[in-house]
C-alpha cells in the first residue's frame, strides 16, 4: 500500500495552523459547563382595592336571578334580587328604582333581546 503525503506551500502553512488553532478554541470552549439560567422574577403583587371608608359598607349584589331563564315574546318572567350595603337600588330596562330586596313578576318580553 502506498502512502501519499499532502504538501502545502510555505505560504499556506500559517493559515492552516491558525485555522486549526481557532477551531480547537471554539470546540473546547463549547465543552465547558453552561451557566444556569436565572429564574424569572416573581410576579408583581396584586393590586389592592381601596377599602371602604370606616362605617360604610360597599354594596353587594347577594342574589340576582330570573325564572325561567328563557321566554318567548309576550311571556312573563319572575325576577328576584337582594342587594346589601346600598341606600338606593335601580334596575335598568324599565324597572327603575326598586327596594334592596325584591321580587317582580311583571317582566314581559316585548323586544327580541334585552341587552
Amino acid at each position: 500500500m502506498k502512502t501519499y503525503l499532502l504538501r502545502l506551500p510555505r505560504t499556506a502553512r500559517p493559515i492552516v495552523a491558525g485555522s486549526i488553532a481557532l477551531l480547537s478554541i471554539v470546540l473546547l470552549s463549547a465543552c465547558g459547563k453552561k451557566a444556569p439560567i436565572a429564574p424569572p422574577p416573581p410576579p408583581p403583587p396584586a393590586a389592592q382595592t381601596p377599602a371602604a371608608p370606616t362605617g360604610q359598607q360597599r354594596p353587594v349584589i347577594a342574589d340576582f336571578s330570573i325564572e325561567p331563564s328563557s321566554i318567548e315574546r309576550g311571556q312573563s318572567a319572575v325576577l328576584r334580587w337582594n342587594v346589601t350595603g346600598a341606600t338606593d337600588v335601580a334596575i335598568n330596562n324599565g324597572l327603575g328604582t326598586v327596594t334592596a330586596m325584591g321580587l317582580s313578576a311583571s317582566l314581559r318580553r316585548t323586544r327580541r333581546r334585552i341587552p
